[in-house]
């Protein structure tokens, strides 16, 4: 399979301790205290690299900048060959990085130059960050615009670490736009399922373009039956070399595409087997989940709490608003507070994996927002991971007052002590 990539890993202090920043110190630490290359690394070896194990050859390359220059572009390579165990291994040795920025267009720039190589393999790039490209503020439309110039293209894939809307947003353009993919990951840490479900449709679009590009490189000319009767005319036993040699050498291709093809296909058929097991467990879970106070299932309330804050501050554009939980779980009654002078302002973000806008208050939630009433508000996500629709249904007493959310189900349900059921309207 004549499939060339270059891997691109955000070597950014935000991807280790930010040791030396008093502003942002630990503040990218996952919930087992580990700096976020250790979940980057764990997503390549156990997902990305095998996901594309049938490529001929792979470049990795580390990236960052200077804390005090975002133009000047670090790199290194890591590792070039076939994605093989040794490929695994020198990522698994990647240290935490040092301070630096993100530097993802100078990056591109700088790493494109393989695209243009008169190889007639298929060219890809994937770009793994956490971060905005803080070199060039929009980075995506450079990146295309450059390319579109140059008349040099390729797909490219952005696999994202919690990135925030604006940076989500370039990514994901910059990706359509090129015939890529786009997925961003809201994990604390590396739970086997949530990752399973989040690169599916990404690791599917990278089988999907290797049986595009083993069709395209694979066609065969008809046979010139003219040329082939004179030759029976003239009873040759052995037809002539570069007639012979040229159409044997594309059967030969084509006979190892078919077989690349079929290897590919049983590939994704486990992709969609493994996707349907994974969905029929959630399935026979979800009720489980629901009585184990889903506010702290990390899988959807993390994810729901980012988007919220991302809400808040570059669309709402509210100041003075702190996560509680951006750091760590605090198990506080409230996720978000907003201080305007003397006011307060409590809200709690609850969400859904689905279209149902069912929630529940623990004990000590319900209590703190009997206390709290006059300014305890609610916004709940739904359909997270999908479309992440926000429901801001403000002072959550007034809501219960006018009827807008009531405490009673449409269905049968066993609810589990100590916890308050409610349901939007």
């Amino acid at each position: 399979m004549d499939i060339h990539a270059r891997i691109l890993i955000d070597y950014s202090g935000s991807m280790g301790y930010m040791k030396g920043s008093q502003e942002f110190e630990n503040k990218y630490l996952l919930s087992d205290g580990t700096p976020r290359i250790e979940l980057v690394k764990k997503i390549l070896i156990q997902d990305l690299i095998p996901a594309i194990n049938h490529f001929k050859f792979i470049n990795i390359i580390r990236f960052s900048s200077s804390v005090y220059n975002h133009q000047n572009l670090t790199s290194k390579y890591i590792y070039s060959g076939e994605p093989n165990d040794e490929a695994l291994k020198s990522i698994g040795e990647l240290p935490v990085p040092p301070m630096g920025g993100t530097p993802i267009y100078s990056a591109f720039m700088k790493y494109f130059d393989f695209v243009k190589s008169s190889t007639l393999s298929k060219k890809i790039i994937f770009i793994v960050t956490d971060g905005d490209s803080n070199d060039v503020k929009d980075f995506d439309e450079k990146i295309l615009d450059f390319m579109q110039s140059s008349g040099y293209k390729c797909p490219i894939y952005i696999v994202g670490i919690d990135q925030n809307l604006s940076a989500e947003t370039k990514s994901k353009n910059l990706c359509n736009k090129s015939g890529g993919k786009y997925v961003n990951l809201k994990a604390m840490d590396y739970d086997n399922t949530y990752i399973e479900s989040m690169l599916f449709e990404l690791k599917s679009n990278i089988l999907n373009s290797s049986l595009n590009h083993i069709s395209e490189s694979t066609e065969i000319k008809p046979v010139n039956t003219t040329n082939v009767n004179d030759l029976k005319k003239k009873n040759q036993l052995e037809i002539n070399g570069d007639f012979s040699d040229g159409y044997i050498s594309k059967l030969e291709k084509t006979i190892e595409g078919n077989t690349n093809a079929i290897a590919l296909i049983g590939k994704q058929l486990e992709l969609i087997v493994n996707q349907i097991s994974a969905l029929k467990n959630s399935d026979l879970n979800e009720e489980l989940e629901i009585l184990e106070d889903s506010e702290f299932n990390l899988k959807i309330g993390r994810h729901a709490e980012s988007v919220l804050n991302s809400y808040l501050k570059d669309v709402v554009k509210l100041k003075n608003c702190r996560w509680n939980n951006e750091i760590k779980e605090n198990y506080e009654p409230y996720d978000f507070k907003i201080e305007d002078g003397l006011n307060l302002t409590y809200i709690e973000c609850k969400s859904s994996v689905g279209l149902e806008k069912n929630f529940y208050l623990s004990k000590n939630e319900w209590n703190f927002f009997l206390d709290h009433k006059d300014n305890y508000e609610l916004i709940f996500v739904s359909e997270v991971f999908k479309k992440d629709q926000i429901f801001n249904i403000g002072n959550l007493f007034q809501a219960i007052i006018d009827k807008k959310i009531v405490p009673y189900s449409i269905r049968n349900r066993k609810i589990k002590s100590d916890l308050a059921y409610f349901r939007i309207v």
